[in-house]
Formats: structure tokens, sequence, C-alpha cells
């Protein structure tokens, strides 16, 4: 069964309740909203049409036609509309076409010309269209053009995004955020990648117009709390809409509608540009008028603050979790349509898609070099001590001397050390876990007994409190002290000191050469007697914390390895 015009709104004016059989033939095909006074007409607005039905059938003397059609003048403008009018003179017609209609249909035999009809101002005979299957020819008519521009869009968009290479994604994304930003006409599309470990929203991607005052840096963060209506986009996947409801003007007091969704939206429709913001709020809830004007003024500001006069926010949700944003934008006002809210919400899920597997892609990529790392590590590093313990126990064998095996007990030593470093390594994916304030002094402490120092000595300066996941700092200082043990020697002092951005842990050994220090961290580096994979974990674990680590000499000629914690 085809159930397309279940999707196409369709708001019919009429000024008798009586022309409800016009109503129901419709209705056997689209969804139709009923409006019986101009107030009316603007609270349904607030839900959104696609289609606006003028039915001049009922028309009398105390309502002439011309009062009907300037009355709702604002909308006819802005939204396909069709005048089903009675005999009516051409100048009616005319006017009407002025006016912004889309279509004029005529009852049946209405349109013969008489002593009050300028058959010239009338349509050709076979441009006309009659009665009910008229009417119904045109919704048609106006439903397939309506539609086909911005699915058109979004089909591209899908064979684009799904065909887009590792290196593609980025530009592929713009590109459906221009597409889709020029079929719908507006100003701004925004990308805003959110999750539990992310503050606000941070942009990701953009595509904007030279209509703009306000910047892409201006928009690059946004608070979600700062979103009028955030938490429910947040909290129950709403979709946010920010229009602006006609004003006092010529064709009437401004009318607010009190019950309308947040996601249930129609055809765009622009108002009067001097109109008030109003934001949508959840179906059922009524705000007071104190309440609507501080809502508004809120609203306002918003707006205001990113250069536009309407805004959609669409939740980007993938396995019931909202892992970002994608807001439309223009610097006029808009009204957005259940049509187009539902391809945008496609557009989104697409991206949101598409950029969650980019990420898994990156994630599979970086786990398959650290398993070329293992099997290279296993492969060499691995090799040279399991020579040693297999060379030293058969000379021991050989020769009956148990002394031969103390070189076998080191080289398994360190291929315990190694084991116990890929392992680290192997779980690179989840570097850290839960961060709290902890105590650097306690932490360092503790990882100075891990390690056998028994020739070394340390002093700690300003140590403070920072926030961390305290075992895997603990794991950091405690690779940067077996570091020393190895490279610097016997009788090795270590300083550890806070810095105003952080701190740094430093040594009296002989250092590291300034050719050596950009590739110190790199897998394989490392002494006889290392593993060549602690620095590296040291590197992990502090990116992972969103700190950075360098290199460089101590004041004694050593190594001195500087954490910034705070940028």
């Amino acid at each position: 069964m085809d159930t397309r015009g279940r999707n196409f709104h369709i708001l019919l004016y009429t000024s008798d309740d009586g022309s409800n059989i016009l109503g129901d033939n419709i209705n056997s095909h689209w969804k139709v909203m009923t409006a019986t006074t101009r107030s009316d007409v603007h609270t349904q607005l607030q839900a959104g049409v696609d289609c606006f039905i003028i039915d001049g059938s009922n028309e009398s003397g105390s309502s002439p036609p011309l009062e009907t059609l300037f009355s709702v003048e604002s909308v006819i403008s802005q939204i396909p509309t069709i005048y089903y009018t009675p005999p009516v003179v051409g100048s009616v017609v005319h006017t009407a076409y002025q006016l912004g209609v889309t279509e004029v249909v005529y009852h049946i035999n209405s349109v013969e010309s008489g002593p009050s009809c300028d058959s010239n101002q009338l349509p050709p005979e076979q441009y006309r269209r009659e009665g009910v299957v008229g009417l119904l020819t045109a919704i048609g008519s106006i439903e397939s053009s309506a539609g086909a521009s911005i699915e058109d869009v979004v089909l591209d968009v899908s064979r684009s995004l799904m065909s887009a290479a590792a290196d593609e994604v980025d530009t592929k994304i713009k590109w459906s955020l221009e597409s889709v930003g020029t079929a719908i006409g507006v100003d701004r599309c925004t990308v805003y990648r959110w999750g539990a470990d992310i503050e606000m929203l941070t942009q990701t991607h953009q595509w904007s117009t030279d209509q703009l005052t306000v910047t892409d840096t201006d928009t690059a963060r946004l608070a979600i709390e700062d979103l009028p209506h955030g938490e429910a986009l947040q909290s129950s996947f709403n979709t946010i809409r920010l229009p602006l409801p006609p004003t006092t003007n010529k064709t009437g007091p401004r009318i607010h509608g009190s019950d309308t969704q947040l996601i249930k939206t129609k055809r765009p429709i622009r108002t009067n540009t001097h109109s008030d913001p109003l934001t949508q709020v959840s179906a059922g809830s009524e705000l007071q008028e104190d309440d609507h004007t501080r809502e508004t003024d809120t609203v306002e500001r918003f707006l205001e603050a990113r250069g536009v006069q309407s805004l959609l926010a669409i939740p980007m949700v993938v396995d019931w979790e909202l892992v970002g944003v994608l807001t439309v934008e223009s610097v006029s006002n808009k009204h957005w349509s259940e049509t187009t809210v539902e391809r945008l919400r496609t557009v989104g899920e697409l991206i949101a898609y598409t950029e969650q597997q980019h990420r898994h892609q990156q994630r599979l990529s970086k786990q398959n070099e650290r398993l070329e790392r293992f099997a290279s590590v296993i492969s060499h590093d691995l090799q040279n001590p399991l020579n040693i313990v297999k060379g030293y126990t058969e000379l021991a064998y050989e020769t009956e001397n148990t002394a031969q095996l103390e070189p076998a007990i080191r080289a398994a030593d360190r291929m315990h050390n190694l084991l116990d470093d890929l392992l680290t390594l192997a779980q690179e994916g989840k570097a850290i876990g839960t961060v709290s304030p902890t105590s650097l002094k306690m932490v360092v402490e503790n990882a100075w007994d891990n390690v056998d120092t028994a020739s070394m000595t340390y002093t700690t300066n300003n140590l403070g409190t920072i926030v961390a996941d305290e075992t895997r700092l603990t794991e950091v200082l405690e690779n940067l002290f077996r570091n020393a043990a190895e490279h610097a020697g016997p009788k090795t002092k270590i300083t550890v000191s806070g810095t105003p951005d952080g701190f740094f842990v430093a040594d009296n050994g002989p250092g590291i050469p300034q050719s050596a220090r950009d590739t110190v961290f790199e897998h394989g580096y490392t002494s006889d007697d290392g593993t060549g994979l602690g620095l590296s974990i040291v590197q992990t674990i502090v990116q992972a914390h969103g700190w950075e680590i360098t290199v460089t000499e101590s004041e004694e000629g050593g190594a001195k390895f500087m954490i910034t914690t705070e940028h």
C-alpha cells in the first residue's frame, strides 16, 4: 500500500465547519488539519505544514474573498497554497496569484465568464483544474515537487558517504552539508561531536554561506545546556526547532501556539522578519505569558549570538546513544517542514554512522600496527634472551657448572619484564581508566617501591595534586625510574619536581643525545638490557590523559622528562 501521503501534512482553512466534506475527501489521501479562524491557522502552522488550502466554497458577503486572502497573506507567500474558489471575478484570481498562491482550483462550472468576470485574467481552459478531482491533482503535484529535491540530495549523500574511503570522509561530509544546505536554502550546517568524555558539543565539520556575520570559530564549541531545550535533545533525542512566529501587523495580532511538538514539523514557512523568536516545547505543555516572554528572550539572545534567525538541531544517535548534533541555521525566518526534518534526521544518522565507522577503522588500523610491533618484538627481542637461556643452560648441563646459569636467569628476568610490557601495550586501547584528584608525592613513593632502586636515591620538590588515573600514572613513574636505572647506572640520583604546568623527572646519568630525542619514545629504543617498550608506554599513558611529554637535558647533564598537564 502506498503510504507516502501520510507524511505530507495539509492545513485546510475554511470559514464553515460544513465544508468537512471537502476535508474528508482530502483526508482519505493525506493527513489534514482544519482551521476555521485566522488564529487557528497560525497556531496550526507552529506544528508545521506542507500544503495550505484556502477553501472559499462557503464565502459569503460577510467574508469577501480578498479579505480571506489578505488575512493569511504572510502564510501564502511562504508555503505552497491552493485557493479552492467558487465563482469569482477574474481580478480576485489575479490577486490570488499576485499574493503567491501556487494553484487556483475552481468549482466545476464556476469559471464561466459573466458580467462581472474578466475572462482575460483567467488561465486558458486547458490549464484549469476543477472540482475535487482537480484539487487532489493539484495537491499531488505539490507533494511530488516538495519531496523530490531533498530526497534526491539525501540519496546522493547516502551513496557518497557509504563509498567514502578513509581519506575521503572529511571531504565528503562537508560536501554533504553543502548539498543539503543548498537544497533547503539555509546558510549554515554544522556537525558537532558529543560523548561522555566531551564537556561541550565540539564542531567537527561545517559548511556556511557568505551571508553570516558570525564566524566558524565563534560556533566551534557549544555547551549543550546553552542550547534552548538542549536537555530534551540529550535525554529524549528530541529535535529542536527555533522558528520566529508572526508578529502584530496589518493581518492581525501575533499568535503563539501552546500545544506544539519538538519533533513533528512541516514545510518551511518564512514569516515577518520583525517577529519575535519562539522555540517549540514538548507536546501538551502550556507557557504562561511571563514564562513565554523569558523563553522568547532566551531564544532571541541565543540566535543573535549565532548571527541567525532560525535553527534546527537534529540529534545524531547511534545504538541509542547520542554521539553528536547536526545544526541547520538560516539568517531568515524559517519554519521546518515534516519532510525536511525527517530527511535531515536521515542525513544526521548517515553522518553519525560514517564517522563512527571511520573511527572504528582508525582503531583497527592502530590495533594492526600494535600487532605488527608485537610480532617484531616477539621475533627479535624475545629471540635474543631465549638464545641466551638456551646457550647457558646447555653449557651448565655439559660442564655441571651452575654458575653458568646466572646469565640465563638474567635473560629470563628480561623476558618476564618484556612480557609485562607487551601486555601493557596490548591494552593501549584502554590506556587510562577513571581519573580523580591524586597526590603526586604518594604516587612517586609507590612507584619507587615497585622498582629495584637499591643503588638509587631520589628527592621531590613542590609536588601537589593532579587529576589522573593513579594506577597508570604509577606505571609512568615506574618506567621512568626503571629507564634511569638501566641507562644512568649505579648511584643514580633522581629528582621529581613540580612545575607551574606539570612536573618533571630528571636524573644525573649520561643523558639522551640531541639527535635521539625525537625517537626516544618509539618502540625499540633501548640499551642491551632494556625491553625497548618502557618509554613508549610512558608516552601512551601521558597522551591518554591529554598531557604532553618531552625530553631535554637535566642540570646535571642527564635526562629530564618534562610532563605538561596544563595547556
